[in-house]
């Protein structure tokens, strides 16, 4: 989905066990992998990095939203990182008040009055693109929240009015434990020419292992992100111009509902009449048997 020359720069801001840098790196050419984190120690993320094949790592034990950027602007071709999902029925319709704190770095490289305090995922996501290169490509896997919720439109309007979002695919719940909620990988590209946004509905494709699933069909995934504008009920191309009439949301379930609608509207069409058909039918012979009873 990155679509890099070979040799390339990975980043992960929010590194919580390094296993995103890590995977990328086993199954891409990767010339330098840097991260960032709080939780794991860098000596256990740098061997494992080694093991994967990178020569040259920047594993840092520091907070990727610091007042300053601990790294240099578009040092890196490919940026991912997984946040924890945040997202619940009381937070989804938060209008942004008057006196609404908002969150802010010293050198500026979060937009002014567009990420509040409370959630910060678009914090992050804006820190990533911060950090890749012009044509580079930023991976968030993250929960419902950042893409609907009314308190981060703003947030939402800049990534859509800068054409810089490429696609959002909707992936299966239990990925990482029993508990989890469908995670969404939202792609983001810089310098893109195309206007449009691929939504891809991916909550199928997953095989249960016990009481969590494991993402499968990948290859249905990457099919898909690289099809034709749409494939009825599970992907589908929207304008900008479009998303932003529709409240900003980048949720593919508001986009490939109408296939959904369609179908099950047809189905229930059927049903109707398979179940009149079925009530006529039993009418006759009940009606056949009560003459045969009146008759005796």
């Amino acid at each position: 989905m990155n679509g890099t020359n070979s040799g390339e720069r990975s980043y992960d801001p929010y590194a919580l066990t390094g296993e995103l840098s890590i995977y990328y790196s086993i199954n891409s050419d990767v010339e330098l992998a840097a991260t960032e984190t709080l939780v794991q120690s860098s000596p256990y993320i740098i061997h494992m990095l080694y093991i994967a094949g990178v020569e040259n790592i920047d594993s840092q034990n520091s907070f990727g939203l610091a007042q300053q950027a601990n790294i240099e602007p578009a040092m890196a071709d490919v940026a991912l990182t997984l946040l924890d999902p945040t997202s619940s029925k009381e937070d989804e319709h938060l209008q942004k008040l008057d006196n609404e704190p908002m969150f802010s770095v010293a050198d500026g490289r979060i937009l002014e009055d567009t990420v509040p305090a409370k959630f910060k995922d678009h914090a992050f996501i804006q820190h990533l693109l911060y950090s890749i290169k012009e044509g580079g490509t930023a991976i968030i896997f993250l929960g419902k929240g950042p893409l609907h919720r009314e308190i981060e439109k703003n947030a939402r309007a800049y990534l859509l009015e800068n054409n810089l979002v490429e696609a959002v695919i909707e992936l299966p719940a239990k990925l990482i434990n029993p508990r989890t909620v469908s995670l969404y990988a939202l792609i983001l590209k810089k310098g893109r020419i195309s206007k449009n946004v691929k939504f891809i509905d991916a909550s199928h494709c997953y095989e249960a292992t016990g009481r969590v699933n494991q993402l499968a069909n990948i290859d249905e995934i990457y099919s898909l992100y690289t099809s034709e504008p749409s494939v009825a009920g599970k992907a589908i191309s929207k304008t900008a111009d479009e998303i932003i009439s529709n409240d900003y949301l980048l949720i593919p379930a508001s986009y490939l509902s109408g296939y959904e609608a369609t179908e099950n509207a047809l189905n229930l069409v059927e049903i109707r009449k398979e179940l009149i058909e079925r009530a006529i039918e039993n009418d006759v012979k009940l009606n056949h048997i009560f003459a045969e009873l009146a008759n005796n």
